[in-house]
């Protein structure tokens, strides 16, 4: 039986939202748990969306990404939550003057990156130095947001999700499993751990797992470049 997880990052390392894909694609044995590194998220399912940039370009454009600029056009509203991913590079900058410096200088732009994006660069270098084109095939860039969009039949939350309008609207917006699940995980995971925004997101990237595992998810771009290392730079939802 496939496994399924939906993957973000927290405080302690990466919430995971698991559950086995059941006869006729349903959800079962949902759970939600905390793991340190991301070495140990990818033996606990086969097929892993994870909320986090794969495959990064060499140098900084305005908007970043094409699946980057084309998330953010999906999202209308809501698109100040996709964020330009940062060029390899500053992946092995140690402070936040350093990586601002080396980003400016790849390109023609002389564009930087904000401190919100440099302050991810661990999580996205632990990523990065596990990920290869083959481990790609199971482990995948999502977006929760832009999940949330099409749970919601394309229509982008209203509200924040560190509000507490906006963790409803997320939570109606989940599968009645998933939403068990979550409402559990928050009651018991201490917030030293994990938030329940971070949580509410896990469940979220599970349900695009899930639609990765049984072919109805939509890939963006349709045609994703690739970059040096071969990672295709593209989301699934």
């Amino acid at each position: 039986m496939t496994r399924l997880a939906g993957v973000d990052g927290c405080k302690s390392g990466w919430v995971v939202a698991s559950a086995t894909l059941g006869s006729g694609g349903r959800f079962t044995r949902v759970t939600c748990t905390v793991v340190r590194t991301f070495d140990d998220v990818l033996p606990l399912a086969d097929v892993i969306a994870v909320d986090i940039p794969i495959g990064l370009a060499p140098s900084a454009e305005p908007g970043g990404r094409l699946v980057d600029r084309l998330a953010r056009k999906r999202l209308g509203g809501r698109a100040t939550s996709v964020f330009a991913a940062p060029i390899r590079g500053v992946l092995k900058c140690s402070t936040y003057t350093e990586a601002l410096a080396v980003s400016r200088a790849s390109g023609a732009h002389g564009l930087g990156l904000s401190k919100q994006t440099f302050n991810i660069t661990p999580k996205i270098r632990e990523v990065d130095e596990r990920m290869t084109p083959e481990l790609q095939r199971r482990v995948f860039e999502s977006h929760p947001e832009l999940v949330f969009t099409v749970m919601r039949r394309e229509r982008p939350c209203a509200h924040n999700k560190k509000t507490p309008e906006g963790r409803k609207e997320r939570l109606d917006a989940l599968p009645a499993v998933l939403r068990r699940s979550a409402d559990g995980a928050m009651s018991r995971l201490a917030r030293r751990d994990a938030l329940p925004d971070d949580i509410i997101d896990a469940h979220a990237l599970l349900w695009s797992a899930r639609r990765r595992a049984i072919g109805t998810a939509e890939r963006l771009p349709a045609d994703p470049p690739r970059d040096a290392r071969g990672l295709a730079m593209e989301m699934w939802v």
